[in-house]
């Protein structure tokens, strides 16, 4: 699978998904991070290239 829209749009998601979650938690698992962007017909590797960056 791929990513549904642009590289990014992904990374403005992961970004503002940060923001979000860094007001409520002072610690962020990548796996919930990852939890939390994906969308449907989406996997955690699509999301490889962009944490790497």
């Amino acid at each position: 699978m791929t990513l549904r829209g642009t590289e990014s749009q992904a990374k403005t998601r992961l970004l503002l998904t940060l923001w979000e979650m860094s007001s409520i938690e002072t610690e962020i698992k990548k796996s919930d991070l990852t939890r939390r962007l994906q969308r449907k017909g989406e996997k955690a590797a699509d999301y490889q290239p962009i944490f790497s960056t």
